[in-house]
């Protein structure tokens, strides 16, 4: 089997850090819409990724009607209102942006 490396990256900040995490991100899903014409997301919640969603939604040149996106969890029971609710995250942070 052959051998997997790994690239470590190191930035001056955390603004730094997201906005390069975002650019990967942005160019995996232009890259699978340019092959597929469809991208499938995996996106998980939480505040540590707040800046790199920010450099997700405000790129350009991604057709979102051809981006199918998941998220990781959610509670149980929780209103979709609920500051806590996974899908009020998603909502807010993706949906309303696009």
């Amino acid at each position: 089997m052959e051998a997997t490396r790994l690239n470590i990256n190191i930035y001056e900040d955390k603004e730094a850090m997201s906005a390069a995490a975002g650019q990967y991100a942005i160019a995996v899903i232009k890259n699978a819409l340019l092959e597929r014409d469809q991208a499938v997301i995996v996106t998980a919640t939480g505040a540590s990724q707040i800046d790199m969603v920010k450099t997700i939604v405000t790129s350009e040149g991604i057709d979102w009607s051809k981006v199918i996106m998941f998220h990781l969890d959610e509670y149980i029971g929780l209103p979709a209102t609920h500051p806590a609710s996974f899908k009020k995250y998603i909502q807010e942070r993706y949906l309303d942006q696009l």
